[in-house]
């Protein structure tokens, strides 16, 4: 019984080798020049000037960092009279200001300070996104660069909505890396054994 079940195994994995000998099978050969050139997954190609570049944008929002002479962060909640916008407050200071309150009755510049935009903050993450994407990619260090830009410093800020969440300024950071060979993928057919 067993060489029977033994045999009935064989015949199978025979029959299914036979089967299978008229598929073809995707093979991804490699590029050639007239294949052309492609951009990463998530990213988009443009030629201009016949120079072809690859790019990805994304969005981050950089927070605002109060001055050295207003050093404590107060985060409002844009519910009840507060606009939601954040403040700052000099060290020990006395002052209470609700985060859900206006700032009605104090004086901006003696008693708080609207935190302020700063140019390195944005450098320092669009570098790091810079990074995070190479290794994300599984490239070297100089196979991605990067160009950030932002609205206006003094204006176009997120506020949160209702949250109490640090205000900040949306940047945007547009990645570049090289194309890549476009895949020339080919169907081949996989040759049948010959049975006896």
């Amino acid at each position: 019984m067993k060489s029977f079940k033994t045999l009935v195994l064989v015949k199978s994995i025979a029959a299914a080798l036979v089967a299978s000998a008229g598929i073809a099978a995707p093979v991804i050969s490699h590029a050639s020049p007239d294949d052309g050139m492609t951009c990463r997954v998530g990213y988009s190609g443009q030629a201009t000037n016949g120079s072809f570049k690859c790019s990805r944008v994304v969005t981050r929002v950089i927070t605002l960092d109060c001055p050295i002479d207003f050093p404590t962060k107060v985060f409002r909640a844009r519910v009840g009279a507060s606009d939601g916008r954040d403040v700052c407050v000099k060290a020990n200071s006395h002052l209470n200001i609700p985060f859900d309150a206006a700032l009605t009755g104090l004086t901006e510049g003696q008693d708080f300070k609207f935190p302020a935009f700063q140019e390195a903050r944005l450098a320092a993450t669009a570098k790091a996104t810079e990074i995070a994407e190479e290794r994300n990619l599984g490239l070297a260090d100089d196979q991605v660069d990067v160009r950030s830009t932002h609205g206006i410093t003094t204006g176009a800020l997120t506020v949160d909505a209702a949250t109490g969440a640090e205000d900040g300024v949306q940047a945007t950071i547009t990645l570049f890396t090289f194309a890549i060979p476009a895949a020339n993928l080919t169907l081949v057919p996989i040759n049948p054994p010959r049975l006896p």
